[in-house]
Formats: structure tokens, sequence, C-alpha cells
């Protein structure tokens, strides 16, 4: 599960999708709020899945699964997001989770944090197995360039 960014600031796509779930929550109540978040945090137009759904019975499970899962994808593509990550079904809850594989693959793997690498992305895996994404920022005004933590997996 993604933790935070860095130590100061939250994942923004993680608070908008967190809460989102099948245990307590309706299907159709769910796939509104994926809806409302697609709607809140892009510039997709929703009137169409609003339509559908209002020509749709609650009962329709099918539908509203399909309907879920497009949306999910939907938020993927559109919806602002940390690298590597995407929307899925996730014990029965809607989550933004890291992707290790599409980062491994995209990504210089580390066991150990790099001292002169400064490719855009990184892995840093400790002996753990615990596993972090890190994405190189350039020297600003007072600040040395560095590696900023994007997401943690334990």
């Amino acid at each position: 599960m993604i933790t935070v960014r860095n130590e100061f600031e939250t994942v923004p796509a993680y608070e908008h999708i967190a809460g989102s779930s099948l245990g307590t929550w309706t299907n159709r109540e769910t796939t509104i709020a994926l809806i409302k978040t697609l709607e809140t945090t892009s510039n997709y137009d929703c009137a169409p899945l609003y339509k559908e759904m209002a020509e749709t019975t609650d009962d329709d499970t099918d539908f509203m699964f399909e309907t879920q899962h497009e949306v999910a994808s939907y938020l993927d593509d559109y919806m602002p997001m940390p690298e590597f990550c995407s929307v899925v079904l996730d014990d029965n809850e809607w989550r933004v989770v890291p992707s290790i594989e599409q980062a491994d693959d995209e990504c210089k793997n580390f066991s150990d944090y790099p001292d002169t690498y400064q490719g855009d992305f990184i892995l840093v895996t400790n002996d753990h197995g615990n596993v972090t994404c890190q994405q190189w920022k350039p020297a600003f005004v007072n600040c040395a360039p560095e590696y900023v933590t994007i997401w943690d997996m334990v």
C-alpha cells in the first residue's frame, strides 16, 4: 500500500480513492464514488457514465462491476498519480497501489542508495525485501540534488 510521497506529503491519488470499500458500500455507491473521483481529479467527461448509472437498476451487479473496472481504467489514464501506480481492486477495496513489476521493468534497482547514479527513477530494495521507488530531483535554490521517495512497499 502507498504510504507517503515523502515524510511530509501524502499521496493525493490515494486520498481520493481510500474508503471506496466494497465491504461497506453497495456496488452502486462504490461505482458512483469512483465516477465522482474521476470527475474531480481529471477533465474526463463523466456525463455518459452518470447517464448509464441512471438507466441501470441497483441489482445489475455485472454492469456495476464492469463500470467500476472501466472507471478504474480511466482513473489510471486521466488522474494525476504517482509513477508506476494504478487503481486496482485489492482485498475488496479500490486502492491506488504501486506496481513493482512495472517499476522493475523501467527502473534501475539498487540494494543500497547510489552514490553517483542520477537516472530519473530508481528502486531501492533493502535486505528485508522492502521496496522504495524514488525520483531524481535536480538542485534548486538552497537545495542539493537528491532522490525523493515516491512510494514505499513493505
